[in-house]
């Protein structure tokens, strides 16, 4: 029988450990729900929203409340769109100054001053690539930025474009100053499944795994948020991979982790536009409490049971989790 495209993809081998090599609590904060750009792939709730859906002062209150619980945060800014938070600035200045990491995920649409000004606060910055919106100065940011910070760019695979999106892929690979990781797109509003099975053909899957083969470029310029962040991955062969591309994973389908047991909301929290609290990205263990009352907040103290069929959040992944025999 022939293998279909998922098949080959995910292969007989999988997780069956990862153990975090980070020694900070791990915040996701979603700071709106508007962007310039309206993708097809992307659901109509992160860029047709508001910029803000609670008051900055709560705001200031929850990371202080933060910083009296945790001795070391990596914040983790994305949205919507976070460059258009008028609040954004000051938000990474609270953690900035108290020494705390910050990392950002944008699609780059400022202006170059913009970039010069707030990449030297900034640990990591994800820079995401979208082939219906083009930017004309996307490359310009992208290199500003990677002189004052660590840069990934991220190359949105939609198919409808793909020789396009290939095409810029290699383009801006070439460039060392920065990661270049192509990206899968997935069914944010239903199971996390891919769109479907055949959403990518067996020629474009074998491009994905291809591409993970690819060296990662390390040189003077490149720096990591730090040596003590990322995870170690056990395999269902025997293999281990330290600090592995979580996208090239998920890329894979190596991130069902359903029926795992996860430390989400133990060494991770999630803040959604609306000001609410959650475990993680992946919206496991429900609503924890909000930002708009931070004392009301129920932490989290036990691993939950995951029910996820597929985990599509760098970050999610990177969570310490392990089979259930």
């Amino acid at each position: 029988m022939e293998k279909s495209p998922m098949t080959i993809l995910a292969k007989d081998k999988k997780i069956i450990r990862v153990e975090e090599m980070q020694d900070s609590m791990h915040l996701t904060w979603i700071v709106n729900s508007i962007c310039q750009n309206s993708c097809s792939y992307c659901p109509p709730s992160i860029h047709n929203g508001s910029n803000h859906n609670y008051e900055w002062k709560n705001a200031e209150r929850f990371i202080l409340e933060l910083f009296k619980r945790y001795d070391k945060i990596w914040v983790s800014i994305a949205g919507g769109e976070p460059t258009l938070s008028p609040f954004l600035p000051k938000l990474i200045d609270m953690f900035y100054q108290k020494n705390h990491k910050v990392t950002l995920t944008t699609n780059g649409g400022r202006t170059a001053r913009y970039w010069k000004e707030i990449a030297p606060k900034i640990n990591g910055i994800s820079f995401s690539y979208h082939p219906e919106f083009p930017n004309s100065n996307f490359l310009e940011n992208v290199i500003i930025s990677s002189e004052n910070t660590c840069v990934h760019v991220k190359v949105m695979m939609y198919n409808k474009f793909w020789d396009h999106c290939v095409e810029k892929a290699e383009e801006l690979f070439l460039d060392k100053r920065f990661v270049t990781l192509p990206t899968r797109i997935v069914n944010w509003l239903g199971d996390r499944m891919p769109l479907n099975q055949d959403y990518y053909n067996e020629e474009q899957i074998l491009w994905f795994n291809e591409w993970s083969r690819r060296p990662v470029p390390r040189d003077a310029r490149w720096r990591p948020v730090s040596d003590n962040f990322g995870s170690i991955h056990h395999f269902s062969d025997g293999t281990i991979e330290k600090r592995p591309s979580s996208t090239h994973l998920i890329n894979r389908g190596l991130t069902n982790f359903k029926g795992y047991t996860c430390n989400i909301g133990l060494s991770s929290l999630y803040v959604n536009d609306n000001g609410f609290v959650k475990r993680g990205n992946c919206m496991e263990g429900g609503i924890i409490g909000s930002i708009n009352s931070p004392e009301n907040i129920q932490w989290p103290d036990k691993p939950i049971i995951c029910t996820q069929s597929l985990c599509t959040c760098s970050s999610d992944v990177d969570i310490a989790k392990e089979i259930i025999q």
